[in-house]
């Protein structure tokens, strides 16, 4: 598997050492930054091949991070080929880009939006990711502690006290233990509130003006919980 790092800034570059320290080969990692002196001082340090095409970078990887601030995503798709995501799988680092964006600009991609501390250096890093095929979930795990994000409708928000909770380690997996039935039928109950569905019922509680609105701009988890503007 072939990997492409878009970036080498502080995160790109933690991303880089966690990889190599995790068993993967440098001659499997391609990077790209368009500073052509970070490149060269990548490229005899870590012994990868970095070059500030980032259209190469994609074009010979199966799986590409992006790594970069999001406003550098428009300018970088203008040097990318569309046809040149078909089939691959993108993952993006980048902070406040929502999946629908990265869709548009990596046409033909699997998405994977991820929030990786800059641990996974030393590959003891905590990724929240949302789902992702297993060749990038495999990944994840060399680089530390991994987690998908709760899909939408999932049932975080349908446990009450006293429910019982089953976490599996060595499965890497977290599940309450009630039945299908059951979870329906509290989910249709919360529904039946209205716009105060999953939300604490007995809770007083002062909310600033300010969360007000990032609750109502942001995203849900399974999305990157970035915000909606």
């Amino acid at each position: 598997m072939k990997i492409g790092i878009i970036g080498l800034g502080h995160l790109g570059r933690s991303l880089l050492q966690g990889l190599l320290c995790s068993g993967i080969a440098p001659d499997e990692i391609t990077a790209y930054n368009r500073t052509a002196s970070v490149c060269d001082a990548v490229c005899e340090k870590f012994g990868i091949d970095a070059t500030g095409d980032p259209g190469y970078v994609v074009e010979t990887s199966d799986v590409i991070f992006f790594v970069t601030k999001g406003a550098a995503l428009e300018e970088l798709s203008e040097s990318i080929p569309s046809k040149a995501y078909a089939g691959k799988t993108v993952v993006s680092f980048m902070a406040g880009i929502r999946p629908e964006k990265l869709e548009s600009a990596c046409p033909g991609a699997e998405i994977v939006v991820a929030m990786p501390t800059v641990s996974i250096a030393d590959c003891t890093g905590i990724i929240a990711h949302t789902k992702a095929p297993e060749n990038v979930s495999q990944l994840f795990k060399r680089l530390g502690y991994s987690f998908e994000t709760t899909a939408a409708g999932g049932a975080i928000g349908l446990v009450r006290d006293g429910d019982r909770i089953e976490i599996d380690i060595p499965a890497r997996s977290i599940r309450v233990l009630l039945s299908e039935d059951e979870l329906e039928r509290r989910r249709q109950e919360e529904l039946a509130r209205g716009d105060k569905a999953f939300t604490p019922p007995f809770r007083v509680r002062e909310v600033s003006k300010s969360l007000k609105i990032y609750a109502k701009m942001v995203s849900s988890a399974d999305k990157g919980a970035v915000r909606e503007i």
